[in-house]
């Protein structure tokens, strides 16, 4: 078994096989026992860990059924009792946390024989073993959290160490530039303040490594109250003497230090998919990765691009994702991959600015950062990767012009895309080809071998050639008759592979260049042998749109409980017939999908296929429509279908489960919206409508713009007047959000007449206020302020207090931008009585800030911060995180035009924080303020 705590909690079996705890309770207590692994832990610790020091009376009975779970899950014999109390049994290398302390210790015996290379090499592997922030995810009493400081000081250990070593080797320029990503995150942290000062001087920036002293000094009194330590100081004055014995190497007494570098401040990207065990075969293609890596190094001025093509089934994607982690450790920065889906059968390839999107996520840049246009998206992805050492792969490429955009600009980076196609301009432009061909009969062999034994193939040679030669050498195919025949024990692979040639037809995608190759015949023999279940499955996760699927929406498609759902998923994935995309996640692939929709559409009747569409749609739609409403439970209500039975959609119950779910499930259910069927309009617009708050929040503008178009087409085909008027405004929104002022006021005048014609008040109560909104968008506010004393007449007209209120509030906003501060303070105090009337203290404090915006333009110093400090009190108290920086930094606004600098400083550092944490672009603008030269020399 495997097991995974340096980030979120992670049992493999040792089939290889993820295995799901679902219990909070049952996850804390593996937790806390994987933490002292084969040591015995109190009874009284372990309640106090599972219940945070406030036990429930049956504490004690309760740890036992917490325990009994457990060991079912993972096995009885893992969890004996002593005398002392329970101790978990964990093999050596079986946990990651003893990998990475071995790895660790190697890497100081590396470094105390003069060894760098062996010790950067053995650090940068410890250091991938982290997957994020220690046992992420759980509930974490005071317990766990104590772990997670201590594993996480840990890793910053070992971090130190990885740039000691890369320092030792000369290696500034990428240690500059990574270390000033590391310090944005531990500002308070000297050594790492030291090695970025030794790293500049090496490189003969003495300037530059003084002033990375200052800024330290800086920091520690504002944070700490502390001058430097003595090495630091030290350093410092080496520098000024250029004496360059003490900047080259370590100060004395000190420990040598390094790490693994971070990107966009905050993560190193480990995205490869699961490592592969029993590769066989593509020897020759190795050692050529291998070769360009090596004449890959510092020097070098172009970036390699690989292109690794071939027939489906060929092994693409297995030597990429194998050579990848192979060398991994030789891209310290992180390893990037998508899959670009270029030769779907059910979707379209992946455009590239969406592309372009999911790498910045992946290099940690917020979703509400990312540009909107494609070519600033591009240009910021290769910002990041600028002077770093990452490895993107690019799996299942359509063409050429697909790949470009996402190629990095950084020298020190490699791109390796496999595609069905030969990528012939990339080659021109100087990408190296790997075209891989069948396997002949010894790498066929192999493979059987590796998966059989040696011992059944030596016996049944001729059989053997039998089955490789009606795999045609096939990668995917023998894989999968390797699968068959490990299920089939004691049975000879001679009756096999007649099998495979009594039921011999042709898959139509091979039907062209070689005809020896017919995976259609491999592909129902295989599942011709699963379990009824099992087969059921196969066929009807066919009609899913993919590109990954969860047990439990899978036991929704197919109406099964979920026990009887995950035995028939894990059948297939023995079968080979389904692959764990990730974690929990299954797919297909794509030669399989095409097999699985032939099979369902020749086996299933029509009316169960479309039964199995309406209960995949419902599920997401169930499970979406209680998402949105934790997401903001004050969203207005749309009519969701009754429960469809076979279909329980996922039990969510908190705001952060339901941006999880939708983070998982987006790619879904863009497609589930995009390719629905006619007859399923009321799922389309409804799984739209049921998105799109989630896709608001999270500044995906264009995904929202493709759903919600769906949902217009789908509205009018059923004539839903009422539903068309609140899409059009949504559109019109999101439009404005875009900046594409034009077309924003199109439809939202679209959505007002519609709602105007109908006699729908309070629809057209909301268009007008999302016309005013837009209008507030260009910068138009005396246009936006007229608009919104529309919104306040209907809103009065219907009696809806809270649109009133918010409508002032606006009115109130315009007229400070529009520099009318008097008007603005008038429309506040109308809005702040409603929200006090309404209890509603988000409102207050917004008006608040916007009362002490204007006080502040009137040169009213006194009465601004008052009004500023009581919004941030309240903004505070209901944590709202990018709410209360804004009210910060305008308060320090106000302190500095009241001639108080240190608490404008102050606060400006504290809103800054916060904006950093959030990784948004007002953080510049108070970086601008603190930093002014005027202000640096008072």
């Amino acid at each position: 078994m495997e097991f995974g705590i340096l980030g979120p909690l992670v049992v493999v079996s040792d089939a290889g096989q993820e295995i799901r705890i679902s219990s909070p309770k049952v996850r804390t207590l593996l937790a806390v026992l994987l933490c002292r692994a084969n040591r015995p832990i109190r009874i009284a610790e372990l309640v106090d860990a599972l219940w945070d020091s406030a036990p429930p009376p049956k504490a004690r009975d309760g740890l036992r059924v917490h325990l009994h779970h457990l060991r079912q899950a993972i096995g009885a014999a893992r969890i004996v009792r002593r005398p002392e109390g329970y101790q978990l049994l964990v093999s050596p290398g079986e946990l990651d946390v003893d990998r990475f302390r071995t790895l660790v210790a190697d890497a100081r015996g590396g470094m105390a024989g003069q060894d760098p290379v062996r010790a950067g090499s053995a650090l940068g592997e410890a250091l991938a073993l982290w997957r994020g922030p220690a046992l992420s995810g759980l509930d974490h009493g005071h317990v766990l959290v104590a772990e997670a400081r201590r594993l996480e000081d840990l890793r910053l250990e070992a971090l130190e160490q990885y740039f000691e070593a890369e320092l030792a080797l000369g290696r500034y320029i990428e240690v500059s530039s990574d270390l000033r990503s590391v310090i944005a995150q531990h500002p308070t942290r000297e050594t790492f303040r030291g090695q970025l000062m030794r790293a500049l001087a090496g490189r003969g920036l003495l300037a530059e490594a003084v002033e990375v002293f200052q800024d330290a000094r800086r920091v520690l009194a504002d944070q700490l109250g502390l001058d430097p330590g003595p090495q630091l100081r030290e350093l410092h004055l080496a520098i000024l003497r250029e004496d360059s014995a003490l900047v080259s190497g370590p100060p004395a007494g000190t420990a040598l230090t390094a790490g693994t570098v971070l990107t966009a401040g905050t993560v190193v990207p480990r995205q490869l998919p699961a490592h592969l065990a029993g590769f066989v075969g593509r020897g020759a293609h190795l050692d050529r990765l291998d070769a360009l890596v090596d004449a890959s190094g510092r020097d070098a001025v172009a970036m390699p691009v690989v292109v690794i093509s071939g027939p489906a089934g060929i092994g693409k994607t297995t030597l990429g994702v194998y050579w990848a982690h192979r060398a991994a450790a030789r891209f310290p920065d992180g390893q990037l991959y998508l899959d670009l889906r270029g030769f779907d059968p059910v979707h379209s390839p992946i455009e590239p600015a969406t592309a372009l999107a999911n790498l910045l996520v992946a290099l940690g840049v917020q979703a509400q950062s990312i540009p909107v246009n494609a070519v600033e998206r591009e240009g910021l992805y290769r910002s990041l990767l600028a002077d770093r050492r990452v490895l993107v792969v690019l799996d299942n490429a359509h063409d050429a012009a697909q790949v470009r955009p996402l190629l990095p600009g950084s020298a020190g980076c490699l791109a390796l895309v496999t595609s069905r196609k030969k990528l012939s301009s990339l080659v021109a432009s100087g990408a190296r080809p790997q075209l891989l061909d069948f396997f002949d009969a010894e790498e066929a062999s192999a493979l059987l071998r590796d998966r059989l034994g040696a011992e059944i193939v030596a016996r049944e040679s001729d059989a053997v050639a039998d089955l490789i030669a009606r795999c045609g050498g096939l990668p995917l195919a023998l894989s999968i008759v390797a699968a068959r025949a490990e299920a089939l024990h004691g049975r000879w692979l001679r009756d096999l592979a007649d099998e495979i040639g009594r039921t011999r037809r042709k898959l139509d995608a091979f039907a062209g260049d070689d005809p020896s190759v017919d995976l259609r015949a491999v592909f129902s023999w295989s599942s011709q042998a699963l379990s009824e279940p099992a087969a059921r499955m196969f066929r009807l996760l066919a009609l899913h749109p993919g590109p990954d699927v969860t047990a439990s929406a899978a036991a929704s498609a197919a109406s099964m409980p979920s026990g009887t759902a995950e035995s028939a998923l894990t059948e297939l994935l023995g079968a080979n017939l389904l692959q764990l995309s990730r974690p929990g996640r299954y797919s297909y692939h794509d030669l399989v999908r095409a097999y699985a929709v032939e099979l369902a559409d020749g086996e299933e009747p029509a009316d169960e296929r479309s039964r199995a569409q309406h209960r995949i749609l419902a599920h997401y739609l169930q499970t979406a429509a209680v998402a949105t409403i934790l997401i903001d439970p004050n969203q207005t209500d749309t009519a969701v279908e009754m429960p469809t039975p076979g279909v329980d959609g996922d039990a969510l119950s908190s705001r952060r489960q339901a941006l999880d779910w939708f983070d998982a499930e987006r790619e879904v259910i863009l497609a589930a919206v995009a390719g629905a069927a006619d007859g399923f309009e009321s799922h389309v617009w409804q799984l739209a409508w049921n998105s799109i708050i989630y896709l608001d929040r999270s500044g995906r503008w264009h995904e929202k713009i493709a759903m919600l178009r769906a949902a217009l087409a789908a509205v009018r085909r059923v004539d839903k007047p009422a539903m068309e008027a609140h899409i059009l405004r949504s559109i019109g929104r999101t439009y404005g959000r875009m900046h594409q002022y034009e077309t924003a006021y199109e439809y939202s005048q679209a959505s007002i007449d519609r709602c105007h014609e109908s006699g729908d008040v309070r629809g057209e109560l909301h268009a007008t206020n999302t016309y005013a909104e837009i209008l507030e968008f260009e910068g138009r506010h005396r246009e936006a302020v007229a608009k919104a004393r529309e919104v306040v007449e209907l809103a009065r007209h219907i009696g809806d207090t809270l649109y009133e209120a918010q409508a002032l509030g606006a009115i109130a906003y315009n007229h400070g931008l529009a520099g009318e501060p008097e008007e603005a303070i008038e429309a506040c105090r109308l809005a702040l009585a409603l929200f006090e009337e309404l209890n509603d203290s988000d409102g207050q404090a917004a008006i608040h800030d916007s009362i002490g915006v204007a006080y502040q333009q009137l040169g009213r110093h006194r009465e601004a911060i008052a009004h500023l400090r009581l919004a941030h009190e309240m903004t505070a108290d209901a944590g709202e995180r990018f709410n209360e920086a804004v009210v910060l930094e305008h308060l320090g606004d106000a302190y500095r035009a009241a001639g108080r600098a240190d608490e404008a400083a102050q606060a400006w550092r504290q809103a800054l924080a916060v904006f950093v944490e959030l990784d948004v672009r007002e953080a510049d603008t108070v970086r601008e303020k603190l930093n002014p030269p005027a202000y640096q020399e008072s």
